[in-house]
């Protein structure tokens, strides 16, 4: 069968539905949250290299950050929250920490290491001597992906049509769920 482009167009559409709500790439998802525990275990930038260089540079673990695990049912959990489409944090996720991500491109799905490296990018303002983000800059989920208890986790994403308070369109909204949960107050993630 000769595939004209009309039909490869076609093909390409029932296949981009076939995908679905939730098609990151757990191994993606996984390899680049573990980067940014080990390039810190390594005494390097936090980030994943793919921006400008950190201006904070952050103090090696002792012990080092254990690598963590992809959790099937920490995956589910943020892929029903994401489906939600709602870009504010669970009332009440449980036990788990979790970490958002909104995306204003409905076409096609930002890379894994994308959303990994804007949460580590703000590494670059985190003060880890007073434990303290500085003013006008968030840090939480930075310091939720070096938490040193952490040992599992799990993504989900939705490409959403319309999202409360964001304005015209959609966009993609990503959702990572991490156990044991991190920012505990008055503590340093390691």
């Amino acid at each position: 069968m000769k595939l004209t482009p009309h039909l490869l167009v076609l093909v390409a559409l029932v296949a981009g539905q076939a995908l679905g709500q939730n098609d990151l790439d757990p191994e993606a998802m996984l390899a680049a949250h573990n980067q940014v525990r080990q390039n810190l275990n390594s005494g390097k930038a936090p980030t994943l290299g793919l921006g400008p260089g950190e201006k904070r540079p952050q103090p090696v673990p002792k012990p080092p950050l254990p690598v963590v695990k992809w959790d099937e049912r920490l995956a589910a959990d943020a892929a029903d929250y994401a489906k939600q489409c709602v870009f504010e944090h669970a009332p009440n996720p449980g036990r788990v920490g979790e970490n958002l991500y909104l995306h204003s491109n409905e076409e096609a799905l930002v890379a894994s290491a994308e959303v990994v490296y804007s949460w580590s990018k703000e590494a670059e303002h985190y003060d880890y001597s007073t434990n303290s983000c500085q003013a006008g800059h968030q840090c939480g989920h930075y310091t939720q992906l070096v938490w040193s208890s952490l040992r599992a986790l799990g993504c989900g994403v939705s490409f959403c049509d319309n999202i409360p308070n964001w304005g015209p369109g959609g966009g993609q909204i990503w959702v990572c769920r991490y156990s044991p949960a991190g920012n505990i107050v008055g503590r340093k993630p390691y």
